[in-house]
């Protein structure tokens, strides 16, 4: 079970989603039961979960390749700051 907190117009809610089948979604707002029916399908939302984790792969080798610069980097800034605190 998925719980997200939001607020809307000042007014807090906890929402937790029970159970997802197709379109019909069982949440619970602030402890009150509702059934829910989404315009499009789960299926749907999947390829869209899906698409987005396919952006991020794409990323993947620029993320290691910043990660890599920032890690060779550390050495450096790690002795300059000791040159610092030492003055």
């Amino acid at each position: 079970m998925k719980t997200y907190k939001m607020k809307i117009n000042g007014n807090a809610y906890e929402v937790a989603v029970k159970n997802i089948e197709g379109t019909n979604v069982e949440v619970e707002v602030n402890g009150k039961a509702y059934n829910v029916e989404l315009e499009q399908s789960q299926q749907h939302l999947q390829w869209l979960v899906l698409w987005h984790v396919q952006q991020l792969l794409q990323l993947q080798p620029l993320l290691l390749h910043v990660r890599q610069q920032v890690l060779q980097a550390l050495p450096v800034l790690h002795s300059q700051a000791q040159c610092s605190a030492s003055r």
